[in-house]
C-alpha cells in the first residue's frame, strides 16, 4: 500500500507542477488513444494498481510517447490541440511590416511543417522532453 501512495503521490506532484493548459495536452499514445496528464492521473487514482495504470507510469518513467510514436508526431498534435483549444493570430514582423497569422493559417503550417510550423514543432519537441524529464 505504501508504494501505491508514493506513486500516486508522484503523479499528482508532476501534473500539479505543470501548466494548466499543459494537462490538458496529449502527452503519450496508449492502448489506441492518446492520453494526457489528466487523463493519466484519473486512471491511476482509479486504480493505481491496475494493469493500464502500471503500463502509463511505466511509460513516463522510461519516457516512451508509445508505439510506432515520434516525439515530432507527438509535438505536432500537442501544437495541434492547443491551438484547437486557444486560437490566436500571430503578428510577425519583416523588415518593420506586420503580417497576420490567423488559426488556420497556423494549422497549416504546422501540418506540412512550414518554416513557423517546423520552429514551433523543435520548441514543443523540447517542452515534450522537459515534461517527460520532470516526472
Amino acid at each position: 500500500m505504501f508504494g501505491v501512495k508514493v506513486v500516486l503521490d508522484r503523479v499528482r506532484r508532476w501534473v500539479q507542477a505543470m501548466p494548466a493548459v499543459e494537462r490538458v495536452l496529449p502527452i503519450v499514445y496508449h492502448a489506441g488513444r492518446w492520453w494526457t496528464p489528466e487523463d493519466i492521473l484519473r486512471e491511476v487514482e482509479s486504480c493505481p494498481t491496475c494493469p493500464l495504470s502500471l503500463e502509463l507510469i511505466g511509460m513516463l518513467e522510461f519516457r516512451a510517447l508509445g508505439r510506432g510514436v515520434t516525439v515530432k508526431q507527438l509535438a505536432k498534435m500537442r501544437l495541434l490541440e492547443l491551438l484547437r483549444l486557444q486560437p490566436v493570430n500571430l503578428v510577425t514582423y519583416t523588415l518593420g511590416i506586420p503580417t497576420v497569422i490567423t488559426p488556420e493559417q497556423l494549422k497549416r503550417d504546422i501540418e506540412t511543417e512550414g518554416t513557423l510550423g517546423a520552429s514551433l514543432i523543435r520548441v514543443q519537441e523540447r517542452r515534450v522532453a522537459e515534461l517527460l524529464s520532470a516526472f
